[in-house]
């Protein structure tokens, strides 16, 4: 894969070998058997044509197609074969025939009888992170559909593909031990139709240790001294309020649902549209100024101060490191937003999609068993409530107090 001229529209090119025989292959997955268009995208800087020999699951289709120059290595455009495909997978093969090479190539698009596919994959749900090392952050998905086939997935940093997969999990490596990285997926089809993107997810490189595992802290939490003066409902259409604030002396704790907290900044996740209750502000505000981002911070949501509780008797407040515990997995957020007095067991969209929680504010969350664990005393507050990595640091060592004197 090259990257040394621009005007691909993926993570390279294809650079053929100065060499006759070099050769590119696809896997094409049709829903219909019949004649289909195949649109290589490519470019050839040089005077001459450099031809191609096309084949389709290992017979020759068009021998010694003509691929013209474009102008520059950066200019590229459309050249089209027709041909039969059979229902399914077909293996598509372009051989260059000359000691030039083929051109380079971008992508292939495929048409068939209906005309062009102009339907993406749908949106890759749920990313999560699967696993870290001192090096790498290892993420899965659940699969997207498409009217045809899912050809893969693209995952991004920001606006930069850093990683291909053609199976709904991807590994990134080369990182640097201890750096925190956000990206999103997105699914493409053999057409070079692509989906919006998915929900930000965001991993660390580390080796994972410095930090009990989630059944030790669920081991130090498993029975209540409450402190509540009553019980909260997990939602406002539950009948019964169930669920007690628990202390211990370094810490509180509950077990209830999670509900998805989408307040704050406007994004492409969390707006009006996305979520009926949206409210463009959060309790806590960021260092800088302005309100949290529920896509991007991972936060908890407290009650808010009533006779049931008062979380601001316990020092809890903006900032307060609350590991999550859920599903074997631990995501060390901050207190970021305070919810309805009544109503207890909330995380932002950032802190769900961590912990591989459907985050979409109108059909998301969990029923659970989710544990909040909010740490008490002095040093319990990270000095910038953005700062993700000061809440994973933090709340590891508050953890293992927690674990090692209760």
């Amino acid at each position: 894969m090259a990257t040394n001229h621009a005007g691909y529209t993926g993570t390279g090119f294809v650079d053929f070998v100065n060499t006759a025989g070099g050769h590119i292959e696809w896997s094409v997955n049709v829903a219909e058997a019949g004649t289909h268009t195949l649109t290589f995208r490519y470019a050839n800087g040089t005077a001459s044509t450099r031809p191609m020999d096309i084949a389709v699951n290992g017979v020759t289709v068009a021998a010694e197609v003509a691929f013209p120059g474009t102008g520059a290595w950066s200019t590229c455009v459309d050249g089209r074969v027709t041909t039969t495909l059979a229902a399914g997978v077909n293996t598509v093969r372009a051989t260059g025939t000359r000691a030039s090479g083929g051109p380079n190539l971008d992508r292939l698009s495929v048409s068939g009888p209906a005309g062009p596919d102009g339907q993406a994959p749908s949106i890759p749900a749920n990313p999560r992170v699967s696993g870290t090392s001192a090096t790498s952050i290892s993420l899965t998905w659940q699969e997207s559909t498409d009217n045809v086939g899912v050809s893969g997935y693209r995952i991004y940093e920001g606006g930069t593909v850093v990683a291909t997969s053609p199976t709904a999990a991807a590994t990134i490596g080369g990182l640097a031990t201890g750096s925190s990285h956000t990206y999103t997926v997105s699914a493409y089809d053999a057409a070079g139709n692509e989906s919006a993107r998915s929900a930000p997810v965001t991993g660390r490189a580390d080796t994972g240790q410095g930090g009990p595992t989630a059944a030790q802290l669920l081991a130090k939490v498993n029975t209540c001294d409450q402190i509540s003066s009553g019980s909260y409902k997990t939602d406002t259409d539950v009948s019964q309020a169930t669920v007690q604030v628990c202390g211990k002396p370094t810490a509180v704790h509950w077990t209830a649902d999670m509900d998805i907290d989408c307040d704050g900044v406007r994004t492409p996740q969390c707006n009006e549209d996305t979520d009926c209750c949206f409210q463009p502000q959060t309790f806590c505000t960021a260092s800088t100024g302005g309100y949290l981002n529920s896509a991007a911070l991972p936060y908890m949501v407290v009650p808010s101060p009533s006779s049931t509780w008062d979380y601001r008797t316990r020092g809890i407040g903006c900032g307060s490191v609350v590991a999550i515990v859920y599903n074997g997995q631990v995501e060390y957020t901050v207190m970021g937003d305070t919810g309805p007095a009544t109503i207890i067991g909330e995380a932002s969209y950032a802190a769900a999609a961590n912990l591989g929680i459907n985050p979409d504010p109108r059909v998301g969350g969990t029923d659970g068993p989710v544990t909040y664990i909010a740490f008490t005393g002095a040093g319990t507050k990270v000095q910038r409530i953005e700062d993700h990595d000061q809440a994973i640091t933090l709340g590891r060592q508050l953890a293992q107090r927690l674990v090692d004197t209760g």
